[in-house]
């Protein structure tokens, strides 16, 4: 019986354990958990908010680091994120911001308030003066200025704890683990306000090239490039090593062609006429745009320093520089060459002495250099280098090629790769405005006051003239923006978002989760319907998928309103089943257990389902017999009276409770305590003023037996103990031989007297 009551205390205590792990509805939607590994180019990762400039240290900030807003991947405008809501007041230049109190930083889960945000704009970047109103709100004053820019660039700042001056502990979606210079850990925080994310961790590791980064991705040993691919870098067959590099031909990885930043121009320097952008639009007319975004696929044709799929800024209206195509007379497609050839002849570019080369106005010769994108370092950009410099060279323009320089300042002509701005603040960084703020100081004039402006549809119509007012005005022309190219392990992970930029983003990392492979369905069955308390059953859970085919390595929890089970939680065998022990605890009556299963493993969405036993009341009965040391005594005396408990095999019983009554007033009973295993007793003590009969009843129950009860009688005499006082009467008493002589007498006489009747 100790043996039993040993091994359910154990089960019970194991089964509550293992209800502590339970699957939570994160883990049942089977999305959560795995670590993502991420290649960055060849970089030193930098974590410092102040210090940060390469764009893979940028997106690591960006995730351990929150923000007052954050960049809507749609609409591309900034929306409040850790700031609750915000106001602008463009009277007095102020913006009011209010921010969210669910907000925690990473050290110890404290919320982040308006302290933290005063600290972080006012000391830790500089330059802006803020008031703080209360714990959850704050106020900007940009009566000196900036307002603009800080709705867009401002508002996105990583936000830094008060008082630290090199920030290791940020409020973002993700807390730091480890950091290196060529790698960095990063864990999902639990605590985040919008969610943990799916991931458990991000590992970002530093790779020196793409074809290192290319097979690593093949191969598994990464499951994403973090940075955009050029687009010869996924239809390369191999690498120098002879490694297969060729991301477009893996059936495993999904490659994303998104709306990118980079894109080709061609720059003309400032010298001779180029001084001018007379003659810069006449070599921008002669340009096919069509053609070269033939040559260069995935690639979409720009007329601005801006994207045009970035709605909020992109001026729709500047003039396009393009030549076009017409169709020969055999019917083939050839550049247009007549927009450039009228203007150069307006300009009075002429070939005046018949050499099929074009003089300046004044007669002069007139001699360009161009160079050109290097043929061993992209073959496409060549082409197109090469075709413009074919295109100007058949107007008559005397120019050369050069594709071998690296410095562009001592060229008329250039081709080269940059990247478009995403905020209307940075428009003012492109390289080509180098000089013309004196220039043409009306270009800065228009982005200064975009960056003053609150009211975002005036800031708008500044953006838009300045970017018209570049078109106009800076001997640049952009040719073709480039699609962000990047590739995904599509068998590990699905919830990219693609945005303008790429999926190398805040809401890709937020979203990614693991690629699922479908839904579960569970099946609960036990070897019998019913159990008797004390008694097991066993349980049998079998798990398939949504195509019926067995699923092996599932989690598998159990749960019961009563009782417990030998393991609580396992995983499925190869057969997709896991089996174990339901043991059924003590009832006093019938009952319906209901056994629930749960199913979950990261890829499938988890599944439950349940079955009912009913459990019965053990055929275990108790015997009870209840004695007293002394079954009569008198009033004001004590005696013990005892229990003795047993099971149908006459062993006794440790561990009963017990309930002693007494059935008339008049007595008391002591503590009642177990003695030893089975063997209870108690002091019984009466007090009465006549003789009286008491009976003691015991009632014991206990886990897994019948209740049962037993009794015995005590009778208490009233005179306490006291001999009763002598009756002074004085009777003769006969001497008993008379007695005998007598009696004999009478007997012989009755004898007689019966024979007599029978004659």
């Amino acid at each position: 019986m100790r043996a039993l009551a040993g091994v359910l205390a154990m089960l019970f205590v194991f089964s509550f354990a293992a209800s502590a792990f339970a699957a939570t509805p994160e883990e049942l939607s089977g999305m959560y958990g795995g670590d993502f590994r991420v290649a960055v180019k060849d970089t030193t990762l930098d974590l410092n908010p102040s210090t940060v400039s390469d764009e893979a240290s940028l997106h690591v900030i960006g995730l351990l680091y929150d923000s007052l807003g954050r960049l809507d991947p749609v609409t591309l405008l900034v929306v409040p994120w850790v700031a609750d809501s915000w106001s602008v007041d463009t009277g007095d230049q102020t913006v009011d911001i209010v921010l969210r109190t669910d907000v925690l930083w990473h050290d110890d889960d404290s919320a982040v308030e308006a302290d933290d945000v005063e600290y972080t704009y006012e000391s830790f970047y500089g330059g802006y003066i803020v008031d703080v109103v209360s714990v959850t709100e704050v106020s900007f004053d940009f009566s000196g200025g900036g307002g603009g820019k800080f709705m867009t660039e401002g508002l996105q700042r990583p936000l830094v704890k008060l008082g630290e001056t090199t920030p290791d502990e940020g409020c973002g979606p993700f807390e730091l683990i480890s950091a290196a210079a060529d790698s960095v850990t990063i864990g999902a925080y639990d605590g985040y306000f919008n969610g943990r994310p799916y991931l458990d961790t991000m590992i970002f590791d530093v790779y020196q090239n793409i074809s290192v980064a290319a097979s690593a991705l093949i191969n598994g040993d990464i499951d994403s490039i973090g940075w955009t691919l050029g687009i010869n870098d996924p239809t390369d067959e191999y690498n120098v090593s002879g490694t297969p590099t060729s991301i477009v031909k893996e059936p495993h990885l999904a490659v994303y062609y998104s709306h990118g930043l980079e894109y080709l121009f061609a720059a003309y320097n400032p010298i001779d006429e180029l001084t001018s952008p007379d003659l810069r639009r006449a070599l921008a007319l002669a340009m096919n745009k069509e053609l070269y975004n033939l040559m260069e696929p995935n690639t979409r044709i720009v007329q601005s320093p801006m994207s045009p799929f970035n709605e909020p800024w992109y001026n729709q209206s500047i003039a396009e520089y393009n030549a076009g195509f017409y169709f020969d007379s055999t019917g083939r497609q050839a550049s247009n060459p007549m927009p450039a050839l009228a203007e150069l002849t307006q300009l009075n570019y002429l070939d005046r002495d018949g050499d099929g080369l074009r003089e300046r106005p004044d007669g002069s010769a007139l001699q360009m250099t161009m160079l050109g994108p290097s043929q061993s370092v992209d073959i496409r950009k060549f082409d197109i280098g090469y075709n413009y410099e074919g295109l100007l060279s058949s107007l008559g323009l005397d120019i050369t090629l050069n594709t071998t320089a690296t410095d562009p300042s001592g060229f008329d002509v250039y081709v080269d790769v940059d990247k478009l701005p995403l905020e209307p603040a940075a428009i003012r960084d492109i390289p080509m405005l180098a000089g013309y703020d004196v220039l043409h100081p009306e270009i800065m004039a228009a982005l200064d006051t975009a960056d003053d402006e609150l009211d975002i549809a005036t800031r708008q119509m500044y953006v838009h003239q300045a970017l018209g007012l570049i078109s106009e005005l800076v001997p640049f022309v952009p040719i073709t923006a480039y699609d962000a190219i990047e590739a995904v392990n599509r068998e590990r992970w699905d919830g990219s978002v693609e945005m303008v930029g790429g999926i190398f983003n805040f809401w890709s990392a937020i979203n990614i989760h693991k690629t699922q492979t479908g839904s579960l369905s569970v099946s609960v069955s036990t070897s019998q319907p019913s159990v008797e308390s004390g008694s097991n059953v066993t349980v049998t859970v079998r798990v398939l998928d949504q195509d019926f085919a067995a699923v092996p390595g599932m989690n598998v929890e159990l749960s019961a309103s009563i009782g417990t089970f030998e393991s609580a939680i396992g995983t499925t065998d190869s057969l997709g089943t896991f089996e174990t022990n339901y043991f059924a605890s003590s009832v006093s009556d019938s009952v319906d257990v209901l056994i629930e299963a749960t199913a979950y493993m990261q890829t499938y969405a988890g599944s439950t389902d349940g079955i009912e036993v009913t459990v019965h009341p053990a055929d275990n009965p108790l015997k009870v017999v209840v004695s007293t040391q002394t079954p009569v005594i008198d009033s004001g005396q004590a005696t013990t009276v005892s229990a003795v408990i047993t099971d149908k095999d006459g062993l006794y019983v440790p561990g009963c409770t017990v309930h002693m009554t007494v059935d008339l007033g008049g007595a008391t009973l002591g503590t009642l305590s177990e003695v030893t295993d089975g063997q209870w007793s108690a002091s019984f003590e009466g007090n009465v003023t006549s003789d009286t009969n008491f009976r003691v009843t015991a009632m014991v129950e206990k886990a897994g037996y019948q209740e049962a009860s037993g009794f015995t009688n005590v009778a208490v005499r009233s005179w306490g103990g006291v001999e009763p006082p002598q009756i002074e009467k004085i009777e003769s008493i006969p001497d008993v031989g008379i007695l005998a002589m007598v009696s004999m007498t009478l007997v012989a006489l009755l004898v007689i007297a019966y024979r007599r009747r029978e004659h």
